[in-house]
């Protein structure tokens, strides 16, 4: 019981029907004006942090589990051999200290083995490797290489080497 009465319910108008009509001729043809790019690919976000030129230096050297024995049996490098980074950030770190050389198997395809399919902690220690000690020779290596003996007389080669975190951060 309400105070005040309620007004009496409206009638509804029936919709009136939609109005369909032709679409006019297009009077020129649309051309496509560039090529479409590919949705996935590099991304350029990284791309300051990548030296493709240690990347080539690092793939040229052998898989750092050659003539380890793994599971009982020798490994046998299966692949080519990749560029791996050293921790679990990969493209959102830099590379210069940041990979070592690993074959196609070890990367990715081994299940005990394997970087990826592994816990990243895991995979030194089931290989019995220290590898920030192997990816800090490969930088010092690659900047003797690439700068010669006298690499600390180049500010470029300076440069990158202070980009390598110190030694003792390497235990923490």
């Amino acid at each position: 019981m309400s105070p005040v009465p309620k007004p009496a319910p409206r009638q509804k108008k029936s919709p009136k029907p939609l109005k369909r009509t032709a679409m006019p001729p297009r009077q020129t043809r649309i051309t496509r004006t560039a090529t479409l790019k590919a949705s996935r690919g590099r991304r350029r976000c990284y791309q300051h942090l990548e030296l493709p030129d240690f990347q080539e230096y690092v793939r040229a050297q052998p898989c750092i589990a050659l003539g380890l024995v793994l599971g009982g049996k020798p490994h046998v490098c299966d692949g080519k051999i990749e560029f791996c980074h050293k921790d679990a950030k990969g493209r959102g770190h830099q590379d210069f200290g940041n990979g070592f050389p690993c074959c196609t198997l070890l990367h990715t395809a081994c299940k005990d083995f394997s970087w990826h399919r592994g816990k990243v902690e895991n995979f030194a220690k089931r290989l019995n490797l220290d590898v920030d000690a192997i990816c800090r020779k490969l930088a010092l290596a690659y900047l003797v290489d690439r700068y010669g003996r006298d690499w600390e007389m180049v500010p470029e080669a300076v440069a990158l080497y202070n980009t390598l975190p110190p030694e003792h951060e390497r235990a923490a």
